[in-house]
Protein backbone atom coordinates (compact mmCIF):
# COMPACT_ATOMS: atom_id res chain seq x y z
CA UNK A 1 0.00 0.00 0.00
CA UNK A 2 2.78 2.38 1.11
CA UNK A 3 4.36 1.65 -2.23
CA UNK A 4 1.44 1.61 -4.92
CA UNK A 5 1.82 5.75 -5.26
CA UNK A 6 5.09 5.26 -6.43
CA UNK A 7 4.60 1.99 -8.53
CA UNK A 8 1.37 4.15 -10.45
CA UNK A 9 3.82 7.26 -11.01
CA UNK A 10 6.50 4.99 -12.61
CA UNK A 11 4.71 3.30 -15.11
CA UNK A 12 2.23 6.18 -15.57
CA UNK A 13 -0.59 4.34 -14.89
CA UNK A 14 -4.15 6.46 -14.33
CA UNK A 15 -6.83 4.77 -12.23
CA UNK A 16 -8.16 7.24 -10.02
CA UNK A 17 -6.37 6.38 -6.88
CA UNK A 18 -7.02 8.04 -3.84
CA UNK A 19 -5.58 7.71 -0.28
CA UNK A 20 -8.79 8.41 0.90
CA UNK A 21 -8.96 5.98 3.58
CA UNK A 22 -12.31 3.43 4.43
CA UNK A 23 -15.56 4.19 6.37
CA UNK A 24 -17.09 1.12 7.92
CA UNK A 25 -20.34 2.18 8.67
CA UNK A 26 -22.52 0.47 11.56
CA UNK A 27 -26.05 1.06 12.23
CA UNK A 28 -26.29 -1.46 14.72
CA UNK A 29 -24.69 -1.15 18.14
CA UNK A 30 -24.11 -4.54 18.94
CA UNK A 31 -22.22 -4.87 15.65
CA UNK A 32 -20.35 -1.87 16.47
CA UNK A 33 -18.75 -2.87 19.59
CA UNK A 34 -18.15 -6.43 18.24
CA UNK A 35 -15.96 -4.94 15.63
CA UNK A 36 -14.06 -3.07 18.14
CA UNK A 37 -12.11 -6.70 18.94
CA UNK A 38 -10.54 -6.60 15.34
CA UNK A 39 -9.77 -3.11 15.20
CA UNK A 40 -7.72 -4.08 18.45
CA UNK A 41 -6.04 -6.93 16.59
CA UNK A 42 -5.33 -4.81 14.04
CA UNK A 43 -3.79 -2.13 16.09
CA UNK A 44 -1.40 -4.83 17.19
CA UNK A 45 -0.12 -4.64 13.31
CA UNK A 46 0.42 -1.27 12.84
CA UNK A 47 -2.92 -0.69 11.26
CA UNK A 48 -4.67 2.01 12.75
CA UNK A 49 -8.32 2.87 12.98
CA UNK A 50 -9.96 5.83 14.41
CA UNK A 51 -14.07 5.89 16.12
CA UNK A 52 -16.36 8.38 14.98
CA UNK A 53 -20.08 8.75 16.75
CA UNK A 54 -22.91 8.22 14.44
CA UNK A 55 -24.40 11.71 14.77
CA UNK A 56 -21.14 13.30 14.07
CA UNK A 57 -20.69 10.84 10.92
CA UNK A 58 -24.09 12.43 9.79
CA UNK A 59 -23.20 16.14 10.16
CA UNK A 60 -19.42 15.59 7.72
CA UNK A 61 -21.34 12.82 5.14
CA UNK A 62 -24.38 13.93 4.00
CA UNK A 63 -25.00 11.21 1.72
CA UNK A 64 -25.80 8.81 4.67
CA UNK A 65 -29.24 8.22 5.69
CA UNK A 66 -30.17 9.05 9.28
CA UNK A 67 -29.49 6.17 11.90
CA UNK A 68 -25.58 5.66 11.85
CA UNK A 69 -24.79 4.67 15.23
CA UNK A 70 -20.71 4.44 14.29
CA UNK A 71 -18.58 4.91 11.79
CA UNK A 72 -14.74 2.61 12.02
CA UNK A 73 -12.37 4.64 9.52
CA UNK A 74 -9.47 2.49 8.21
CA UNK A 75 -6.97 6.05 7.21
CA UNK A 76 -4.13 4.09 5.89
CA UNK A 77 -6.76 2.65 3.59
CA UNK A 78 -6.89 3.82 -0.39
CA UNK A 79 -8.96 3.22 -3.00
CA UNK A 80 -8.77 3.15 -7.00
CA UNK A 81 -10.56 1.82 -10.30
CA UNK A 82 -9.56 -1.60 -10.74
CA UNK A 83 -10.42 -1.87 -14.72
CA UNK A 84 -7.59 1.11 -15.10
CA UNK A 85 -5.23 -0.30 -13.00
CA UNK A 86 -5.23 -3.47 -15.16
CA UNK A 87 -5.29 -1.76 -18.16
CA UNK A 88 -2.73 0.72 -17.18
CA UNK A 89 -0.41 -2.44 -16.13
CA UNK A 90 -1.13 -3.96 -19.33
CA UNK A 91 0.31 -1.07 -21.39
CA UNK A 92 3.25 -0.56 -19.86
CA UNK A 93 4.22 -4.14 -19.90
CA UNK A 94 3.55 -3.70 -23.99
CA UNK A 95 5.52 0.01 -23.81
CA UNK A 96 8.75 -2.20 -22.43
CA UNK A 97 8.52 -4.94 -25.52
CA UNK A 98 6.05 -7.29 -23.68
CA UNK A 99 3.41 -9.44 -25.36
CA UNK A 100 0.16 -10.27 -24.56
CA UNK A 101 -2.12 -12.92 -26.07
CA UNK A 102 -6.24 -11.80 -25.20
CA UNK A 103 -9.22 -13.98 -25.46
CA UNK A 104 -6.90 -16.86 -25.29
CA UNK A 105 -7.98 -19.99 -22.92
CA UNK A 106 -5.47 -22.09 -21.11
CA UNK A 107 -6.76 -25.35 -21.65
CA UNK A 108 -3.61 -27.52 -19.70
CA UNK A 109 0.31 -27.39 -19.14
CA UNK A 110 2.25 -30.61 -20.29
CA UNK A 111 6.35 -31.01 -19.67
CA UNK A 112 8.29 -31.90 -22.93
CA UNK A 113 12.03 -32.00 -21.76
CA UNK A 114 13.56 -29.10 -20.41
CA UNK A 115 10.23 -26.93 -21.81
CA UNK A 116 6.46 -27.23 -21.20
CA UNK A 117 3.53 -26.81 -23.44
CA UNK A 118 0.91 -24.94 -23.07
CA UNK A 119 -2.57 -25.33 -24.50
CA UNK A 120 -4.70 -23.08 -25.44
CA UNK A 121 -7.82 -22.09 -27.34
CA UNK A 122 -5.33 -20.11 -30.00
CA UNK A 123 -3.57 -23.07 -30.97
CA UNK A 124 -0.09 -24.08 -28.64
CA UNK A 125 2.81 -22.74 -27.09
CA UNK A 126 6.12 -23.60 -25.85
CA UNK A 127 8.14 -21.85 -23.00
CA UNK A 128 11.22 -22.55 -21.10
CA UNK A 129 9.70 -20.98 -18.14
CA UNK A 130 5.87 -20.93 -17.23
CA UNK A 131 4.43 -19.08 -14.02
CA UNK A 132 1.17 -20.06 -13.15
CA UNK A 133 -0.56 -16.85 -11.56
CA UNK A 134 -4.33 -17.43 -12.49
CA UNK A 135 -6.35 -17.12 -9.29
CA UNK A 136 -9.09 -19.14 -8.84
CA UNK A 137 -7.97 -21.09 -11.95
CA UNK A 138 -5.00 -22.23 -10.53
CA UNK A 139 -6.22 -25.20 -9.19
CA UNK A 140 -7.74 -26.98 -12.43
CA UNK A 141 -4.16 -26.11 -14.13
CA UNK A 142 -2.21 -27.55 -11.57
CA UNK A 143 -3.91 -30.82 -12.01
CA UNK A 144 -2.37 -30.95 -15.86
CA UNK A 145 0.60 -31.04 -15.11
CA UNK A 146 0.07 -34.13 -12.09
CA UNK A 147 0.92 -31.86 -8.95
CA UNK A 148 -1.27 -33.68 -6.36
CA UNK A 149 -4.77 -32.91 -5.32
CA UNK A 150 -3.86 -32.24 -1.83
CA UNK A 151 -1.52 -29.62 -2.50
CA UNK A 152 -4.16 -27.32 -4.30
CA UNK A 153 -7.10 -29.14 -5.35
CA UNK A 154 -8.57 -28.92 -2.02
CA UNK A 155 -7.13 -25.94 -0.68
CA UNK A 156 -8.58 -23.82 -3.62
CA UNK A 157 -11.96 -22.75 -5.01
CA UNK A 158 -13.31 -19.63 -6.60
CA UNK A 159 -15.52 -17.44 -4.06
CA UNK A 160 -17.47 -15.31 -6.45
CA UNK A 161 -17.91 -12.02 -6.03
CA UNK A 162 -20.43 -9.19 -7.59
CA UNK A 163 -20.44 -5.54 -8.25
CA UNK A 164 -22.66 -2.84 -10.24
CA UNK A 165 -20.96 0.35 -11.72
CA UNK A 166 -23.54 3.01 -12.77
CA UNK A 167 -22.56 6.45 -13.66
CA UNK A 168 -22.67 9.02 -10.65
CA UNK A 169 -24.80 9.68 -8.47
CA UNK A 170 -25.76 13.75 -7.54
CA UNK A 171 -24.73 12.67 -3.84
CA UNK A 172 -22.01 10.73 -3.47
CA UNK A 173 -19.99 9.43 -0.55
CA UNK A 174 -16.49 11.34 0.16
CA UNK A 175 -14.60 7.94 1.17
CA UNK A 176 -15.34 4.68 0.70
CA UNK A 177 -17.74 2.95 2.68
CA UNK A 178 -18.69 -0.69 3.94
CA UNK A 179 -22.20 -1.09 4.80
CA UNK A 180 -21.51 -3.56 7.67
CA UNK A 181 -24.03 -5.26 8.52
CA UNK A 182 -24.61 -6.06 4.79
CA UNK A 183 -21.36 -6.35 3.55
CA UNK A 184 -21.56 -3.70 0.87
CA UNK A 185 -18.83 -2.10 -0.82
CA UNK A 186 -19.53 1.55 -2.06
CA UNK A 187 -16.61 3.09 -4.41
CA UNK A 188 -17.34 6.71 -5.82
CA UNK A 189 -14.63 8.03 -8.22
CA UNK A 190 -14.22 11.12 -10.33
CA UNK A 191 -16.20 8.41 -13.45
CA UNK A 192 -18.63 6.43 -11.58
CA UNK A 193 -19.98 4.88 -8.55
CA UNK A 194 -19.92 0.98 -8.07
CA UNK A 195 -21.69 -0.82 -5.16
CA UNK A 196 -19.96 -4.48 -4.76
CA UNK A 197 -19.18 -7.29 -2.53
CA UNK A 198 -20.92 -10.79 -1.60
CA UNK A 199 -18.88 -14.39 -1.56
CA UNK A 200 -20.79 -16.96 -3.21
CA UNK A 201 -19.19 -20.60 -3.30
CA UNK A 202 -20.61 -21.65 -6.64
CA UNK A 203 -17.92 -23.98 -8.23
CA UNK A 204 -16.97 -22.49 -11.65
CA UNK A 205 -20.34 -21.19 -12.22
CA UNK A 206 -19.92 -18.39 -14.76
CA UNK A 207 -24.10 -17.29 -14.24
CA UNK A 208 -24.84 -13.93 -12.73
CA UNK A 209 -27.33 -14.31 -10.02
CA UNK A 210 -30.01 -12.24 -10.13
CA UNK A 211 -30.39 -12.31 -6.59
CA UNK A 212 -26.89 -11.50 -5.74
CA UNK A 213 -27.41 -8.24 -7.37
CA UNK A 214 -30.08 -7.26 -6.20
CA UNK A 215 -28.70 -7.53 -2.80
CA UNK A 216 -26.12 -4.70 -3.32
CA UNK A 217 -28.73 -2.34 -4.29
CA UNK A 218 -31.24 -3.40 -1.14
CA UNK A 219 -28.44 -2.60 1.43
CA UNK A 220 -27.19 0.05 -0.33
CA UNK A 221 -30.51 1.72 -0.10
CA UNK A 222 -30.45 0.82 3.80
CA UNK A 223 -27.70 3.77 4.30
CA UNK A 224 -27.74 6.04 1.58
CA UNK A 225 -29.47 8.99 0.22
CA UNK A 226 -28.93 7.82 -3.20
CA UNK A 227 -28.23 4.51 -3.34
CA UNK A 228 -28.06 3.64 -7.31
CA UNK A 229 -26.89 5.99 -9.94
CA UNK A 230 -28.23 7.47 -12.36
CA UNK A 231 -27.50 5.28 -15.27
CA UNK A 232 -26.29 1.32 -14.75
CA UNK A 233 -23.06 0.84 -17.10
CA UNK A 234 -22.14 -2.63 -16.10
CA UNK A 235 -23.20 -5.71 -13.77
CA UNK A 236 -20.24 -8.08 -12.92
CA UNK A 237 -18.67 -10.96 -11.41
CA UNK A 238 -15.37 -12.58 -10.69
CA UNK A 239 -14.10 -15.03 -9.11
CA UNK A 240 -11.53 -14.68 -5.77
Amino acid sequence: RQALPDWLARYGIDCEFAASGTDHVFRDAAAFDEFGEEVRLLAEYGVGADRIDGAAYERQEPAVLPGVHGVIRFHGDASLRPDRYVAGLAHALLQRGGKIVERCEVGGLAEDGAAYRIASSSGEYRARDVLVATGAWSSPLAKTLGLAEEALGKALQPGKGYSITYDSPSLMPRHPLVLHERSVCVTAWGSGFRLGSTMEFSGYDSALNRRRLDALERGSREYLREPVGPAKREEWYGWR
